[in-house]
């Protein structure tokens, strides 16, 4: 099955969780980026279905405080972030307010900053994660080179 390959971005993503109340996941399309989440996280929202879509536009804080409340152990993954900018101001209100980590994990197929209409950046609240395409390596589900390895983590 294609969609089941570890990539390699996942443990980068659970080491975040553990030091970040909101863990960003960036990446073009049909990267992979949804099956990653999913992978992570049995808390899992997407904005490309108009239902969701609209409650957290009619009001972000209630959204949040009902439908995707924090859980303490597992992340609530929003799946295409971008298309709720409201999202943003009540995810950091949230944040300050409790900043534990691990709380939300975001996914978008364009940098949240980019849109006009996202006007919080979330600065010093998330950590944000690029997903390329899978590589050679993954698909064969071959180790993460060493040279790779250190220069990630440094």
């Amino acid at each position: 099955m294609p969609h089941s390959r570890k990539r390699y971005l996942r443990e980068l993503l659970l080491h975040a969780l553990r030091h970040s109340p909101l863990v960003g996941v960036l990446g073009h399309r049909q990267v992979g980026k949804t099956t990653l989440l999913q992978q992570l996280t049995e808390n899992y929202l997407s904005f490309d279905d108009e239902a969701v879509l609209e409650r957290v536009s009619r009001n972000a804080k209630d959204f949040l405080s009902n439908e995707a409340a924090p859980s303490k152990t597992s992340p609530i993954a929003l799946d295409e972030s971008q298309l709720a900018p409201s999202l943003f101001p009540a995810l950091k209100e949230l944040v300050r307010r409790s900043p534990r980590p691990g709380q939300y994990l975001l996914s978008g197929s364009v940098r949240f900053t980019s849109r006009k209409a996202i006007r919080e950046s979330l600065t010093g609240r998330i950590i944000n994660f690029e997903l390329h395409p899978m590589s050679i390596a993954e698909l064969e589900s071959r180790p993460l080179p060493d040279l790779c390895r250190r220069a990630l983590q440094s």
